[in-house]
C-alpha cells in the first residue's frame, strides 16, 4: 500500500493524509520503533486524539474496505495496463521524456527539450496542446493523437 514497502526499508516516521479518510479530512503520522521515542513526553496528544472518534472510525473503515475489496490487489493487477498505455503515450509524443511514478501514482513526465515539466498550467484535461505544449512538428501533430 505504501511505496516504501517495495524497497526493503522501514521509515522511522511516515505522514499520511487525503485518501486516509476517503473524504473525511484527516492527517496522521505513523511512528516506527525508533520514532516512538519522540512522543515520550507528549502525553497531551493522546487526550486530544481520544476526542477524534469520528475521524478514527472513518480511517478504520477505509482500511477495512481496502482489505475487504482487495483494492491493493486490484491496483497491482491493473498497473501493467496503465504502464503500457502511459509508455505508448510517451512513445507517441516527442515532447515527453518518460513514464514516471509507481502504481496508480504514475504519469507521463518530463520534457525532452527542456528536461522540465514545461511552463503551462495544467487544466486537468488531456489534449495534444497540453501534452505537447506546441512543440511537436505541426506536420506530425496528427500522429501524436
Amino acid at each position: 500500500m505504501f511505496a516504501w514497502q517495495d524497497y526493503g526499508v522501514k521509515p522511522d516516521i511516515m505522514t499520511c493524509a487525503k485518501a486516509l479518510g476517503c473524504g473525511v479530512p484527516v492527517g496522521a503520522f505513523v511512528l516506527g520503533r525508533k520514532g516512538g521515542g519522540i512522543l515520550s513526553g507528549a502525553r497531551r496528544s493522546r487526550h486530544h486524539l481520544r476526542r477524534q472518534s469520528f475521524v478514527c472510525a472513518a480511517v478504520s473503515k477505509v482500511f477495512d474496505l481496502f482489505e475487504e475489496k482487495k483494492l491493493v490487489d486490484h491496483v497491482k493487477a491493473l498497473t501493467p495496463y496503465l504502464e503500457q498505455k502511459l509508455d505508448e503515450l510517451v512513445t507517441s509524443h516527442d515532447c515527453l521524456a518518460a513514464r514516471r511514478g509507481k502504481g496508480f501514482i504514475a504519469g507521463p513526465g518530463g520534457d525532452r527539450q527542456t528536461g522540465g515539466p514545461g511552463g503551462e498550467k495544467s487544466t486537468g484535461q488531456w489534449s495534444h496542446r497540453h501534452v505537447c505544449r506546441g512543440r511537436c512538428d505541426p506536420a506530425g501533430a496528427a500522429a501524436c493523437h
